[in-house]
């Protein structure tokens, strides 16, 4: 240090210290160890960048990329055609992206080849970013951010202004963020389309950071540092002392760090406030912090030290690197090492051992990859409510090139997790939501649902890491939530609307004076009259903390509420017991001519309380509104009551449609009778002028697709027609289709190729089906085509009409039904492991069909065709919440199904205990020749998973664990363990499988536990003398086989038979024929 510098020092400390602010100082700090150095041939400008298998690359100014080995050892190096100021970034494949000051951005292999170079109109000082689908960005001093795909390929370019200096930083949803010299900060999309721009003070070079949330924060030569929202919009701005040239990092509690040019390190809140600053003896120029698990925070300065610096603000010890450190930022690795570089063209790796901060931006480019992209980030609803199922969703970006990934997410104590999506599942003894590893890099929308208690309260956070390449990461996005509560009439379906079954339910329960749950008890007066304005009023409502008390904060109208879309109307053919209700309606209609709509209500008579809603089609004018019904302007239905009492009722309204309406329009409805809701029957809907009205008396209902070779299942549903004579149906599925099994004593006419049902003549409603199976290789959008008739009265059926054929993974074959079963994709697998062809192509089999099959089956067999996925394989995708499967899941074979291929043999205890943890181990045992082989395993109902060997996993979707594919034929023990349900059967059954190149062989040995608290010992239950013996009656466990032995002194036993209890009754019956020679002979049951 010279004398200048240290008398600035001491100067600077004494003051501050003087100042009683927030300033720290900590000189006398130890100094660290130097595990390796190398000597560049020019000035290091860049931060170095770690491949996957630990290879540090970085640029100098002589041109040359470096490659050097962990060690420090040069392995290779590249020359560009100008000095390489541009940090490298890592990509797949360990592909090394940088920008050179020859205005070029190259491609170069993990081994030192150039793949390909991309210029630009200007030098290159910005260091690259790589998208999540191998996308490189990286702005240009010529004013330009450019986006260059495969083979250096451009794919757009987009002018910002003045010169970028600064690098990107690409967010969760894909936007590119870079600042410019004219003090602009962009958001950019993934398509080349500016967003939005926000004018800072000063020129923008250093490169912004990405925190939880999205936030995006970035400093600027004008003395600022800003935190923005993902849409623009400043959060906050911090006057620093000095210019801010280097990039700021999140910590692991949320914490921003930053450095100025002046030496002041900053530790700044998510809300801005200045948690501490500490004042470093010298400059920080373009050195950007990087903060490590522990807390430990490192910068570089220009005197030439490294400095560690605590969590809390105090200098933990520097390491003297000898030259200024000036453009290089420190870069942490896997091992908490750190790689920095020096002015005099010196790298050194420093010994530390605490890796990079699970933050959601640790370090300069995000991590040591310095991709500046990928992580996972959570996404919650506004609010909670007691009782409200919401959706959690955690959007993970893998980086470019990684291993594997898996997130984890813990939700608040005591909330219940239900359906987990992509083969996740609930570990309840770490209250652990897990996804993964995945292992193909791919970027998921990863969600669960969660039910908090109906009575809690107060601010819940939720905890969650991702594990990326082996390092784990906080995960980023919202994790706090605020209770926003729920009306107590909301109790049905708990989702933040107030349904027509609720008000009427609530109503009820206040006229018969009934306690309700949750209170108040019994129901208020003023509670119950929100609660009929909040269902007349739009049906969703919001709470407003600012009202007093409630029920005054509850208001009309979409809010904070994480409830789910609107309910929908009762399906057709929903009745209830409590009322009917029945619509009158023109079978066709005139455009800009008014109708009349008339339904008859007719309550039971011990109803107290009913209502009534019916929603024309939109757009159509409502007039002449009869019993005192009103029109909902927000849902756009006609709604009356609620009526307290039950009396009948014909409501009528008027209904005009528009001018230029040509479509077949169609009404729905519901009445609600003491919270018992019905679907209004009778006519729905109505024709346009010439088209022949398809009556809604029957509807039929299809699959979503249907497969060649898979028979599934067509229904008609009929409506009530009470004081007809008599109804028929006809339906004529599309030619050459196989007809199967028919209901309500239906058949086939194979010369009209028609499935008819009826004549029925007691005008009651039906759920009418019949079986039908397409031909094998069948394809296209086929048609059905149906009549009924009433009286002699003809009609068109109604509902769905075509069908498409679904386009099936070709691993789909045993049978074609939309799932990878496990011998489906062993025997997809072992093909491509052979070479060998497969049926239904491509041949050869594709690695990537194989590994799209393995992952359908691991997260839950059922998949689906989606085109906007991606080409094949990738088209091909499992069910999301709430789809189901057109076919029901594939069977497990029968315990005597076996192959000459291998087997499988479960062990684990006989009797077991309520609340007890049991290991399960299954021993597999392939033929030498099997390619490949896989195992499944299914527990009894209600019983916990807690862990799975051997890389299994347990697809909660299924309830089955499964392990593999394995592609060899190495004998293994597989092993998982499950918790015990207090309430577990006496008696309860496993059931599994293996596969073996696409065989299946059902899992032997033990299958079965029992209580060891319940009864289960063997008796006898009767003995009857016959002339050919003694008759004994054995009563045990059905399925059970039990030695019965004999003796004539209650000594020596002696085996006479085994029985095998064969009926549901547990009892068997046999017969001793020594005893007629025997007067005295005893007898007892064993169970093995």
């Amino acid at each position: 240090m010279n004398a200048f510098l240290r008398i600035r020092w001491c100067v600077r400390v004494w003051t501050l210290l003087a100042a009683a602010g927030m300033w720290l100082s900590a000189p006398g700090a130890r100094a660290q160890s130097k595990l390796w150095e190398f000597q560049a041939g020019g000035e290091i400008a860049t931060s170095a960048a770690i491949g996957s298998d630990g290879t540090v690359y970085f640029g100098a100014t002589d041109g040359r990329l470096y490659a050097l080995s962990a060690g420090g050892s040069q392995k290779w190096q590249f020359t560009a055609g100008g000095a390489i100021m541009s940090s490298p970034a890592v990509g797949t494949g360990d592909k090394v992206y940088f920008g050179s000051n020859d205005r070029r951005v190259y491609a170069v292999s993990s081994t030192g080849a150039e793949l390909w170079n991309f210029r630009t109109g200007g030098e290159v000082r910005s260091s690259p970013a790589i998208a999540v689908d191998g996308t490189v960005y990286v702005g240009s001093m010529d004013g330009k951010v450019y986006a260059i795909g495969t083979g250096g390929i451009e794919r757009w370019q987009l002018t910002v202004g003045s010169a970028v200096f600064a690098s990107p930083a690409v967010g969760c949803d894909g936007s590119i963020y870079v600042g410019s010299r004219d003090g602009r900060f962009h958001a950019i999309s993934s398509t080349g389309q500016l967003k939005w721009s926000f004018y800072s003070t000063g020129q923008i070079d250093a490169s912004a950071a990405i925190g939880p949330g999205g936030v995006i924060y970035f400093g600027t030569a004008g003395r600022r540092l800003y935190a923005l929202t993902p849409s623009g919009e400043k959060l906050w701005e911090l006057t620093t002392d000095s210019d801010v040239y280097s990039s700021p990092a999140a910590g692991i509690d949320g914490t921003v760090y930053a450095a100025t040019y002046s030496g002041t390190v900053y530790a700044i809140k998510s809300d801005g406030s200045v948690l501490w600053k500490l004042m470093l003896p010298d400059r920080v120029f373009y050195s950007s912090i990087a903060v490590a698990t522990d807390g430990t925070i490192y910068v570089g300065a220009q005197d030439g030290l490294l400095y560690a610096i605590t969590g809390a603000g105090s200098i933990k010890w520097t390491f003297a690197a000898g030259s200024p450190i000036n453009s290089s930022s420190p870069t942490i690795r896997s091992d908490g090492s750190i790689v920095v570089g020096t002015k005099d063209g010196k790298v050194f790796a420093v010994g530390a051992n605490s890796p990079p901060a699970p933050g959601a931006w640790p370090m300069f480019r995000r991590d040591q990859r310095h991709t500046a992209s990928g992580f996972v980030e959570r996404r919650l609803p506004r609010a909670y409510s007691g009782g409200l199922e919401m959706t959690v969703t955690l959007s993970a970006t893998p980086l470019p090139g990684v291993s594997f990934y898996a997130v984890e997410d813990t939700p608040p104590n005591g909330w219940t997790v239900g359906e987990v999506c992509d083969g996740g599942y609930y570990d309840s003894s770490t209250r652990r939501v897990r996804f993964g590893p995945f292992l193909d890099g791919r970027a998921r929308e990863l969600t669960y649902t969660v039910t908090p208690p109906a009575t809690d309260s107060g601010e819940k956070t939720f905890v969650g890491t991702s594990n990326v390449g082996g390092i784990e990461r906080v995960m980023g996005g919202t994790h706090v939530l605020k209770l926003s509560p729920l009306h107590p009439a909301d109790n049905r379906d708990v989702d933040g609307w107030m349904t027509i079954g609720e008000i009427t339910a609530y109503g009820a329960a206040w006229k018969r004076g009934a306690s309700w749950s949750p209170g108040p008890s019994p129901i208020p007066t003023v509670y119950l009259l929100r609660a009929i304005e909040l269902w007349s009023n739009g049906e969703s409502y919001r709470y407003d903390a600012g009202a007093p008390m409630a029920p005054d904060w509850w208001f009309p109208g979409a809010g904070d509420y994480p409830g789910r879309p609107q309910p929908n109307a009762p399906s057709s053919g929903t009745t209830t017991p409590s009322g009917s209700a029945w619509v009158s309606l023109p079978l066709s209609y005139n455009p800009g001519t008014s109708f009349g709509v008339a339904i008859q209500v007719t309550p039971a008579s011990n109803v107290t309380v009913y209502a009534v809603e019916h929603q024309p089609p939109l757009g159509w004018a409502i007039t002449n509104i009869s019993a005192g019904g009103f029109l909902d302007h927000a849902t756009q239905k006609v709604k009356w009551g609620p009526f307290f009492d039950a009396a009948p009722r014909t409501l009528s309204y008027g209904v005009t449609p528009p001018n230029n309406a040509t479509n077949t329009a169609v009404f729905t409805g519901a009445a609600a009778f003491d919270g018992n809701v019905t679907a209004l029957a009778g006519v729905q809907t109505v024709q346009p002028p010439g088209v022949v009205p398809a009556d809604p008396f029957a509807w039929r209902s299809l699959p979503a697709w249907y497969a060649g070779g898979a028979k599934f299942v067509v229904t008609i549903q009929t409506a009530e027609i009470a004081g007809h004579g008599f109804y028929v149906v006809w339906d004529t599925p599309p030619q050459g289709w196989a007809i199967g099994q028919i209901s309500d004593g239906g058949l086939y006419d194979p010369a009209l190729r028609t499935v008819k049902f009826g004549p029925f003549y007691d005008g009651i409603a039906r759920t009418l089906t019949y079986e039908v199976t397409p031909p094998a290789g069948e394809s296209g959008t086929k048609e059905f085509f149906g009549m009924f008739s009433i009286d002699v009265i003809p009609g068109v059926v109604s509902g769905d009409a075509e069908i498409e054929a679904f386009k099936t993974h070709p691993a789909d074959r045993f049978p074609v039904d939309g799932w990878i079963a496990i011998n489906e994709a062993t025997g997809y697998a072992a093909a491509w492991k052979r070479g060998t062809n497969w049926p239904t192509g491509p041949t050869p089999v594709p690695l990537a069909h194989v590994t799209q099959a393995i992952a359908l089956w691991r997260s839950g067999s059922a998949y689906k065709f989606d085109p906007t996925a991606g080409d094949e394989p990738f088209c091909w995708v499992g069910l999301g919440a709430g789809e189901e499967p057109v076919y029901a899941s594939p069977a497990l074979p029968p315990l005597n199904t076996t192959n000459q291929l291998g087997s499988a043999t479960a062990t684990m205890p006989k009797l077991v205990s309520p609340d007890e943890t049991v290991s399960v181990s299954i021993n597999v045992t392939p033929g030498t020749n099997v390619a490949v082989y896989a195992v499944e395993d299914q527990p009894p109902p209600g019983w916990t998973m807690v862990t799975v060997s051997n890389g299994g996993v347990f697809d909660a979707s299924l309830n089955r664990v499964k392990w593999g594919p394995f592609f060899d034929s190495t004998p293994r023990t597989l092993r998982y363990e499950l918790r015990v349900p207090p309430n577990a059967e006496i008696v309860s059954k496993f059931v599994g499988a293996a596969a073996f190149d696409g065989a299946l062989a059902a899992i032997i040995g033990q299958r079965k536990a029992f209580r060891s608290d319940a009864e289960l010992a063997p008796r006898f239950v009767g003995v009857n003398a016959l002339d050919e013996g003694t008759a004994i009656a054995l009563h045990g466990i059905a399925g059970e086989t039990y030695r019965v032995e004999a003796s004539v002194d209650l000594q020596a036993w002696a085996l006479l038979t085994t029985v095998t209890v064969t009926n549901s009754a547990g009892a068997a019956v046999l017969v001793d024929r020594w005893t007629t020679n025997s007067p005295v002979r005893f007898y007892r049951a064993v169970w093995p």
